[in-house]
């Protein structure tokens, strides 16, 4: 399962993440992408664009551990973008 530049979007993170990890089967992934906060391009948009909220990594991170989330892997592509891939875990429903 992917979400790409959309997250920002979404009302409530934390019940769109726990509704993702619900319909991943167990060992299933989640990859997206998200504009990191301390980006200059990304604060451009998130100003100009009244719905759109980008959260520190670190709170992203706190969120999907929450949601039950494991094996968080990220690639950051230049100083905009990161790449986080998560797992549910394998024992788990």
């Amino acid at each position: 399962m992917t979400a790409f530049e959309t997250v920002y979007f979404w009302p409530d993170l934390k019940k769109s993440f726990s509704e993702v990890y619900r319909v991943l089967k167990p060992g299933g992934m989640f990859m997206f992408s998200y504009g990191l906060e301390s980006s200059a391009t990304m604060r451009y948009w998130a100003d100009r664009i009244d719905e759109m909220r980008i959260l520190p990594i670190d709170e992203m991170t706190k969120i999907l551990s929450d949601v039950g989330f494991e094996n968080l892997q990220t690639a950051t592509k230049g100083d905009y973008t990161i790449n986080i891939r998560i797992q549910k875990p394998k024992g788990t429903v």
